[in-house]
């Protein structure tokens, strides 16, 4: 898993900015699309499915959802194979969890080619659990097992983008 801080441009040092100054090592794909982000309007979306302008729009797209958290009891884990997922709580907060795929759980049904979606039968209290803030942003690459919309203390509103990007593209950018 990927974290890191979203922020607006910092002063330039050395002619190079530092949108992300501890993070330059982030993939070319996750800082190109982490600018475009930062420049839209993403208040002004409604809850639906968008194309990334300079993205193949069957190998990437985002989503805007906009939800109640609920109980860890409720949130099954799950896994994707082809597709990673950067999530970015835009308002409101949550609970995730996440830990790498190593066979340690029982899956909960057949995997869902359709949309690329394996749950399992684990808790995500058996996972790392960690609480999802604006401005900051959360990558799930395939193979590591995730559960969100999960509440904090009590059930709350949470606005969200979800990023899905196709695994080749991290080898076609660079």
């Amino acid at each position: 898993m990927l974290t890191g801080k979203i922020m607006t441009a910092l002063p330039t040092h050395e002619g190079i900015s530092q949108q992300y100054p501890p993070c330059l090592h982030y993939p070319p794909l996750i800082r190109r699309l982490l600018d475009w982000i930062i420049a839209q309007p993403l208040s002004t979306l409604s809850p639906g499915r968008y194309t990334l302008p300079f993205l193949p729009e069957k190998q990437a797209w985002f989503v805007i959802l906009h939800y109640d958290t609920t109980d860890a009891s409720l949130q099954k884990p799950e896994i994707h194979t082809h597709f990673c997922d950067l999530q970015i709580v835009l308002s409101g907060q949550e609970r995730m969890a996440w830990c790498l795929d190593e066979g340690q759980f029982v899956p909960d049904g057949e995997y869902l080619p359709e949309r690329d979606i394996l749950y399992y039968q684990a808790k995500s209290d058996e996972l790392n659990l960690f609480i999802a803030k604006p401005g900051a942003f959360y990558f799930f690459p395939p193979s590591f097992i995730h559960a969100t919309n999960i509440q904090v203390t009590k059930p709350e509103s949470v606005k969200k983008l979800v990023v899905k990007l196709h695994y080749s593209l991290f080898e076609e950018v660079s």
